[in-house]
């Protein structure tokens, strides 16, 4: 835990605000992670829905995924700030673009 005493595994949590250098760089980055996973969560449900079989939703969500897992997250444990900001607007687009084409009435 980038602590001198290590992890105190009897109250692993007890340290969390402390933390620095790349164990918070992983905290961050998963939490970036949970943030955009609700609105991702309901694109994915609202897409199985109203348009299961069409290719460009899925195409997507998938980009979203893609972007988020494969760019944005080691982006952000290796601290390279520009691919990690253009992947999170992208993928956050990509949702958007889901919500837009289903509201608009893709089938």
């Amino acid at each position: 835990m980038a602590r001198p005493e290590g992890l105190d595994n009897d109250h692993p949590r007890k340290h969390v605000n402390n933390l620095e250098g790349l164990p918070l760089r992983m905290r961050s980055a998963h939490y970036g992670l949970l943030e955009n996973f609700p609105a991702f969560a309901l694109a994915a449900a609202l897409s199985q829905l109203l348009a299961p079989n069409n290719r460009e939703v899925v195409n997507l969500l998938g980009f979203h995924i893609i972007a988020k897992l494969f760019v944005y997250y080691p982006c952000y444990l290796f601290g390279i700030s520009l691919p990690r900001t253009f992947s999170h607007v992208a993928a956050t687009a990509a949702v958007i673009n889901v919500c837009w084409k289903l509201a608009a009435g893709a089938h």
